[in-house]
């Protein structure tokens, strides 16, 4: 049985968006990987903004709909390419532009344009999303020394992502003023949400391919606990 043979009968859907800028030498690669994921994302957005590259090209010899043959069956997606010029806020603005286009699913998908997954980081991430409603973010791991939810392959309920605008009272998640993009979201979900890193969905950096750790390190945990007002980790083997 599969992981997601066993989640509840409802096929939750998942917006994907990916924040790119000068992102030619990778963006082919990342997207490959979503398109090879034993659960697909429903529809994808590249959101590029920034870019002096062929990024635009490339993203754009995979737009259009896909029809897949996976492991869990067969499976449809969109790929759209988003071109937003240039800017002064970066991902956040390309982050944001990207939640307008996918918040009527039920999870927002964000991937760094340099992040490659394993095929089935997707269907993992969303088992764990899925077992628990009080989860509002969880993060694929790549590395022992990343403790913010959110970032570079990273699930979020768009449920949780609304609760926080009109709790803050504004118009989009993620917040210009924050040092790092997903820093305070991650900190604003916790305050009455899960949040977590799962070691069971992995990916690598394109530009490193580095191999990604198994689980997390004491010094990592710690770090994890010192930011603890975002909520405990949460990650089970599935």
């Amino acid at each position: 049985m599969t992981d997601l043979a066993a989640a509840p009968l409802h096929r939750s859907t998942i917006g994907c968006v990916i924040p790119a800028s000068n992102e030619q030498s990778s963006i082919a690669e990342v997207i490959e990987s979503l398109l090879s994921q034993t659960r697909v994302p429903d529809v994808i957005h590249v959101v590029v903004r920034n870019t002096s590259d062929a990024t635009v090209e490339i993203a754009s010899k995979y737009a259009g709909r896909h029809e897949l043959v996976t492991e869990l069956g067969e499976q449809f997606t969109e790929v759209f390419v988003h071109d937003i010029g240039r800017n002064s806020q970066k991902k956040v603005d390309a982050l944001n532009y990207g939640y307008m286009l996918v918040e009527g699913c039920d999870y927002l998908l964000g991937v760094d344009a340099d992040a490659v997954a394993g095929a089935k980081a997707v269907e993992r991430l969303e088992f764990e999303a899925v077992s628990d409603t009080r989860i509002g973010g969880i993060s694929a791991i790549y590395s022992i020394d990343r403790s913010i939810t959110g970032g570079r392959f990273s699930i979020f309920s768009t449920q949780a992502l609304r609760d926080i605008m009109a709790r803050n009272h504004r118009s989009t998640p993620w917040v210009k003023d924050s040092d790092v993009e997903d820093s305070l979201l991650s900190l604003q979900i916790g305050a009455d949400r899960r949040t977590g890193i799962t070691p069971f969905a992995r990916f690598v950096r394109v530009t490193s391919i580095a191999l990604v750790a198994g689980a997390l390190s004491i010094a990592a945990l710690s770090r994890w606990r010192r930011i603890s007002v975002v909520g405990r980790p949460h990650g089970r083997k599935v």
